[in-house]
């Protein structure tokens, strides 16, 4: 029977060719034997020409894709480049082996989905001795770690998958009065031992993988949006002062850790703290306490209220790590090589170059040519990454001692009437080259611009908003909830909290508690409607 792949591509074109050749009826033996070597290698050239020319669309569509899409970032592409250059050696991007490779792991997927709805099935309180089992299994583990995590895999070894596997061929009998504890029957093995397969594609387990990994699929997404929604508020400098403040915490957390966690460990209730933290959100996420507890941390109060928190502490870090520096301001230079001509004894300009040209130089030892440069100052563009000051100019250096001894320049004769650098030959007779320097001041170039009055601007509405929300959240607390809601919106709906914050963290902040998507995604994973 044909894969599944067989619905959705064509495969005709892999069938083999059969051959036209065919023995003669009057031909006995070494006729038919000829015949079947030439069906044989009509058949293995067919199969390789066809390998050969799907490797190589496979190969077009892969770099013709690689060359229409682009990079999702400017961060991203030192990542996509290291992962091409690991992937060189693997096989490109292909239908076939994605289909096949889809199908052999969905077919291995059974016991990942199995452990997952055990945990929904232990978070979900439907068995209460079960789910009081595994807490008090959860905090033995904690008390006793290492001989814990170092024996629970032995044991579900020996009685999740060994002792089931020998009751199955030794199956007790079905009229025993001892039905929670089973005697296995005595003598040989009743059936034939069986060896976990993956399953096949046309099979209800097949399909039940399938199922759950569309829906399982959303667990990794939520975890990451959770995650990428809290690392977007620091870690990656779109406010600066508060990324740089975040740094410095992280980094004396991380040394205090390194440092002086073993000693303190000993002092601190830890593993008391870690007890008491797995209980409590299991007895959270219980049947009876679940709603009220989601309802609590998803409600506007406590979104305001962590509003309020957050524009307090960002006001006290842009009021101490406010700092804004100034453009970076280098000098560029060039040179004016020129070229004595001896039949009309005059110099004669060759261009500006980034080399000095000089006898040992780069350019002179590899032989290239300076002709090749360009023959203005004004055609002469900044460096890499870096623009020209909008008032800086073109300025001759009248310091030519200082940069021939900064670049290491031998063989030269300085004039420092005219800061004319001239050749000087391994005889000591004068060369055929000169040179000078001139210098320009750029910056940096950037793609965003820096404007101190929305700087100000962006300081003082979140000095103003937590002022506004600690005005707003006394009075709401003592009205009812309709009242307070209604009063924190119009509180919330006055400004931002930060002007550098983009438009999903805007959207976040404003969701309410009862359209909350990680609420959604909790009720999801829980089974709850």
């Amino acid at each position: 029977m044909d894969s599944v792949a067989g619905f959705f591509w064509d495969d005709s074109s892999s069938k083999k060719p059969r051959s036209s050749v065919t023995g003669s009826p009057d031909h006995h033996g070494s006729g038919i034997k000829t015949s079947g070597n030439d069906e044989r290698r009509v058949s293995a050239g067919s199969t390789t020409a066809h390998s050969t020319q799907q490797y190589l669309a496979d190969k077009l569509v892969e770099k013709l894709i690689y060359m229409a899409l682009p990079p999702s970032s400017e961060l991203a592409k030192k990542t996509i480049e290291h992962r091409v250059e690991s992937g060189r050696n693997r096989p490109g991007l292909s239908v076939q082996i994605m289909s096949r490779n889809f199908i052999q792991m969905n077919s291995r997927l059974g016991p990942p989905f199995l452990v997952i709805d055990e945990i929904i099935k232990v978070l979900n309180w439907t068995n209460t001795a079960y789910t009081l089992s595994i807490m008090s299994l959860f905090t033995y583990t904690v008390m006793k770690p290492l001989p814990t995590l170092t024996s629970i895999p032995v044991f579900y070894l020996v009685f999740g998958i060994m002792v089931p596997q020998y009751l199955k061929i030794h199956k007790p009998d079905s009229n025993c009065a001892f039905e929670s504890n089973p005697v296995p029957a005595r003598g040989p093995p009743l059936f034939r031992a069986e060896v976990p397969k993956p399953v096949p594609e046309f099979s209800k387990e097949f399909l039940l993988n399938l199922t759950d990994l569309q829906n399982h699929m959303l667990l990794y997404v939520a975890a990451f949006d959770f995650v990428n929604a809290i690392l977007a508020r620091f870690a990656f400098f779109t406010d600066e002062g508060v990324s740089s403040a975040a740094f410095l915490c992280l980094l004396v957390l991380a040394w205090f850790n390194a440092l002086f966690m073993d000693s303190v460990s000993r002092v601190l209730p830890v593993k008391p703290l870690l007890i008491f933290l797995g209980w409590a959100c299991a007895f959270a996420l219980h049947p009876h306490n679940r709603e009220w507890v989601l309802s609590k941390i998803y409600s506007e109060e406590t979104r305001l209220r962590m509003l309020l928190v957050s524009s307090k502490i960002e006001s006290k870090v842009h009021q101490y790590f406010e700092y804004h520096e100034s453009k970076e301001v280098r000098q560029a230079s060039i040179f004016e090589v020129q070229k004595f001509q001896e039949h009309d004894k005059t110099w004669e300009l060759l261009g500006y170059s980034t080399d000095h040209y000089a006898l040992f130089s780069d350019y002179r030892i590899s032989e290239k040519e300076v002709e090749d440069a360009v023959h203005h100052l004004s055609d002469v563009k900044a460096p890499l990454e870096w623009e020209w000051l909008k008032d800086s100019k073109w300025e001759q250096d009248l310091d030519p001692v200082l940069w021939v001894e900064s670049e290491f320049v031998e063989y030269v004769d300085i004039d420092i009437e005219t800061k004319w650098v001239y050749d000087v030959n391994l005889d000591g007779s004068k060369g055929e080259y000169r040179r000078r320097r001139w210098l320009r001041q750029c910056t940096r170039s950037t793609a965003v611009e820096i404007d101190e009055e929305s700087i100000e601007t962006s300081v003082a509405q979140v000095d103003a908003l937590g002022k506004a929300a600690s005005s707003v959240t006394s009075p709401a607390l003592s009205h009812d909830s309709t009242n307070a809601n209604s009063t924190l919106r119009t509180a919330a709906s006055n400004g931002s909290l930060s002007s550098s914050y983009n438009n999903s963290d805007i959207s976040i902040l404003k969701s309410n508690g009862n359209g909350s998507r990680a609420s959604k995604s909790l009720s999801d994973f829980l089974n709850v409607p």
